[in-house]
Order: structure tokens, then sequence, then C-alpha cells
């Protein structure tokens, strides 16, 4: 049982499905984690689909890093609203995933107090979008078709007292 530990980067362990299980049961029990980093580990469509479900158990957790984690449906079949950050590929011709880029447009409109720029590294069929001087993609108008990729950035801040695992380590090494 681990009362201190809130973030925690296991990227690029080979982590696979069973062990994205795993970390799917630990994030039942867990009511202290606020960031989870899992990049670059094969957990393929299974094994992410568990820790969506089991984020939703505690909902403490406000970072998710699942970046190259060997997903065959696009991002879109995984969009969690309670924790929107993400990249994202929509084939905006297909209702379902157009209404998650919806989804996203609704939240960057809420979230425009936080001053950071939610979509970033926006392109339409592998081609960077250039929405002009002084604007972003709300001002854009979305086209009917072509497949948009985005990287969503949620403006969820980390609390003030939350620590990095090495800073508890540390502290422990000292004791």
């Amino acid at each position: 049982e681990n009362k201190e530990l809130q973030f925690l980067d296991i990227s690029k362990n080979n982590i696979g499905e069973d062990g994205a299980h795993s970390i799917a049961d630990g994030l039942r029990a867990n009511e202290t984690l606020r960031s989870l980093q899992l990049n670059g580990n094969p957990l393929r469509d299974v094994g992410v689909g568990a820790l969506v479900q089991a984020i939703g158990v505690h909902c403490t957790l406000r970072d998710i890093g699942l970046h190259a984690v060997c997903l065959e449906r696009s991002g879109v079949g995984l969009f969690d609203p309670h924790n929107p950050t993400g990249r994202f590929s929509v084939d905006l011709a297909k209702p379902f995933e157009r209404q998650v880029l919806e989804a996203h447009l609704e939240l960057d409109r809420q979230d425009e107090a936080s001053g950071i720029d939610n979509f970033l590294n926006v392109a339409l069929n592998g081609k960077p979008v250039d929405f002009g001087e002084g604007k972003d993609i709300q001002d854009w108008p979305l086209p009917p078709e072509g497949v948009l990729t985005y990287d969503y950035v949620s403006g969820k801040r980390v609390p003030k007292e939350a620590r990095a695992q090495r800073e508890i380590e540390a502290m422990r090494e000292k004791q």
C-alpha cells in the first residue's frame, strides 16, 4: 500500500497487455497517483482499455501518457472526456469520430481561461494546418471529410502539493 506516490513514469519498459491489467488493478485501489506515464510500451488496445476503465474508479489520475502504445484503432475509440489529453486521429466523415473532435472543441472553449493552446500539431491528411495569424482551430471551418490528427492537452493542473516520485524516494533514503 502506497499512500505517497503521485507521479510514476514507467515508459519504455516493454509492458504489455498483462502488465497493463496488473497496473489497472493497482489503479483501482490507488487514491494518490496523479500522473502515470506509460509511453512506448506495447499495451495494445486491450491493455489501454483496461487502464481507461480502471481510471474511472477513483478519478485521482489527472495525466496519463499513452504515446506509442501499439494501438490498432485510432485514439478516438479510447476518448475519455474526464481525461481528454492525448493524440487523436479523426476521420471527419465518420459521425462518431467527428463528435470526439467536437467534444475537444467544446472543452477547448471551456478551458480558454487557462491560457494554453489545447490543440497542438494539427494536420489534415498529413499536412500541417495553418489557421492564420492570431487564429486557432476555433476559427477554422471544419472540412466535411479528411483525416485530422492532433494532440490535445488538457488545461487541468497538477496540484502544488504533489511531489515527483524521485523526491519521495530521496526523502526515504535520507530517513
